[in-house]
């Protein structure tokens, strides 16, 4: 029986286990890997009118970049998103953004949008530039943390009928309000709620959980016209990178780990296969002795 004891092990550890709330602590900004993809669904709720559609974000480039007059080291983010409405209005965008890899703060913003509805179509190309980050994290993330955020955004829209570039300021509170247990399509999360206030009319909420790294839902409200946004998260995928590749500790313990178990299996083997050629080999005959 204790030949066989690793295998029932390997068995014991394949079994489903029983569901859960996916949890994970947050004391530092999760690292991303390039491949990584998020694909949420999205419910527009506007005034007198519903959209419906999806939305996908995926790491597609990690490193430093050339934003303006500085050197900044961030995870690229290719996000597209596409919407109907009730009206039968159909609108997609493609968004380009720039995200810190230390705390995972926006930086950079540059999207481009179409709609059409009944024949007509307009587009529009948004850019965006923070002299700081949007600031919307902190970790680690704990319960009852609150911080302000002040930055300066350098806006350009260009529609169909012209462009102009304006500058925006913002000064918001965030505050993290502990735990929720959330269920969205991609399963279910114990998330930590964060909300952002840049003035006393909008809010927006974040729920990020450590298990996909990232955000499993999001609520924005617009408080003068009632209009609401909302993000679910539908689907996760985490792109595997070899442990050689990954550069960390991590990565090195498990290289070693793995070379580890190949040289006790390869010990094991021999032995067996020594043992078994023992048995069944006749003993050798020595020598006749002799009688003195």
């Amino acid at each position: 029986m204790v030949r066989f004891a690793p295998f029932a092990v390997l068995l014991l550890l394949a079994l489903p286990c029983p569901v859960a709330w996916a949890q994970e602590g947050v004391d530092s900004a999760p690292s991303w890997n390039r491949g990584d993809r998020w694909d949420y669904e999205v419910t527009v709720n506007g005034a007198g009118d519903v959209s419906r559609g999806n939305l996908s974000q995926e790491v597609v480039a990690a490193g430093p970049v050339r934003l303006d007059n500085r050197t900044v080291d961030v995870y690229t983010l290719a996000t597209r998103q596409a919407t109907r409405s009730g009206g039968g209005a159909n609108s997609t965008e493609s968004t380009t953004t720039y995200v810190s890899r230390t705390d995972l703060c926006v930086l950079y913003v540059n999207s481009s949008s179409a709609t059409t509805l009944q024949g007509l179509s307009s587009r529009a190309r948004m850019e965006l530039r923070y002299n700081a980050s949007d600031g919307r994290y902190r970790f680690p993330l704990e319960a009852g943390m609150a911080w302000q955020t002040d930055y300066e955004i350098t806006r350009t829209i260009r529609l169909d009928f012209g462009q102009w570039t304006d500058n925006v300021t913002v000064h918001g509170a965030f505050t993290c309000e502990g735990a929720d247990k959330i269920v969205v399509p991609a399963g279910r999360f114990l998330a930590h709620k964060v909300v952002f206030r840049p003035d006393g009319r909008n809010t927006t909420t974040y729920w990020f959980s450590a298990a996909v790294r990232g955000e499993v839902k999001r609520e924005q409200l617009d408080g003068m016209t009632g209009a609401s946004t909302t993000f679910v998260l539908k689907k996760y995928h985490r792109e595997a990178q070899p442990p050689f590749l990954l550069g960390t500790d991590t990565g090195l313990a498990l290289v070693l780990g793995m070379i580890s178990l190949g040289l006790v299996a390869a010990g094991t083997g021999i032995y067996l296969a020594r043992k078994r050629d023992g048995r069944g080999r006749p003993p050798e005959k020595g020598p006749p002795s002799k009688n003195i």
